[in-house]
């Protein structure tokens, strides 16, 4: 199973790499990487995010997100998110 990293905004604005499997019109399905095997056999899902929390994997902002998160505490609403290019299949 073949996916797109992307970086989505979780839980609480915690920034995580993550892979899209598919996505409706509305949400993304979304996988850690490490677990698609076990999607492909059946034991696994996908989670699914919207479409606005899903963004083009860019490793150096991801880097930037996570340190600042952790530095917050995770508390503070991360500007960099507005930095980010929303992921748009092609």
């Amino acid at each position: 199973m073949q996916g797109h990293d992307v970086i989505v905004r979780a839980f609480g604005g915690q920034p995580a790499h993550l892979v899209e499997i598919e996505r409706s019109n509305r949400l993304a399905y979304v996988a850690a990487k490490a677990s698609l095997g076990r999607l492909e056999s059946g034991e696994s899902e996908p989670i699914g995010v919207p479409l606005e929390d899903v963004f083009e994997f860019d490793e150096e902002k991801f880097n930037q997100l996570i340190t600042l998160w952790h530095l917050s505490g995770g508390k503070a609403e991360l500007e960099l998110w507005k930095e980010l290019k929303l992921y748009r299949p092609v």
